[in-house]
């Protein structure tokens, strides 16, 4: 498949563009005049309508039906801003469909990403609420050694057996969700707003149009 537009493509990125502007020359006159010069300001009514015509016409293009390329095309389309994704397989068809889904919020403290951690674990909250997940789900963590010295009676939760030596609580803020679920709703959401769609195939190349400054396996945008 070949893909012409003039959106600049990265595997798992989007990137917006608009159509490029036909170039024209004004010619101006001046006129010698005793009024007063009127300084003109555009209202906000049409600011706001100018502004909406300019996102209709941008292009995104997402290759790439996983987690990160549905979550674009999910936060895009509640700014109104339609996408196609692009995917050869499935969406969710690799690691994106078959993780563990483990969120911890708390294990980044100290680190320079202890915020990204505690963001994206908020984050995954509310989307299981906005997507109404059925799989999202607060569970504690448990810290589990091998060996032989507890019993069952001393065994913390009624699941685990075999030969356990250690079975601490490590973490009671954890949560899990299934990433097939979450990935399916954010591209089911994504691809209600008119205008977005999913094409199935493989990407062979780009093809820039002409005068938006960008080359063949480069950035055009």
């Amino acid at each position: 498949m070949m893909l012409s537009t003039t959106a600049s493509l990265v595997a798992g990125s989007a990137f917006n563009c608009t159509p490029p502007r036909t170039s024209s020359r004004v010619r101006s006159t001046i006129v010698k005049s005793k009024a007063r010069p009127c300084k003109c300001v555009q209202s906000p009514a049409t600011a706001d309508a100018a502004a909406a015509v300019e996102q209709k016409k941008k292009k995104v293009v997402i290759l790439g039906g996983g987690i990160i390329g549905c979550s674009i095309a999910y936060y895009l389309s509640k700014r109104g801003v339609s996408s196609v994704i692009v995917e050869r397989t499935a969406i969710a068809a690799a690691a994106s469909g078959k993780a563990g889904g483990f969120l911890a919020g708390g294990w980044g403290d100290g680190s320079p990403t202890q915020v990204l951690h505690r963001e994206s674990f908020k984050l995954h909250a509310q989307l299981a609420v906005d997507l109404e997940l059925e799989t999202w789900r607060k569970i504690p963590t448990l810290s589990v050694a091998g060996g032989t010295s507890l019993s069952d009676e001393t065994m913390p939760v009624s699941w685990l057996d075999g030969d356990v030596a250690r079975a601490d609580l490590m973490d009671d803020a954890t949560a899990q969700v299934t990433p097939m679920e979450i990935t399916s709703r954010l591209h089911e959401e994504a691809m209600m707003l008119p205008g977005s769609e999913t094409i199935f195939g493989e990407v062979a190349g780009v093809r820039f149009a002409e005068g938006n400054g960008g080359r063949n396996g480069g950035s055009g945008s």
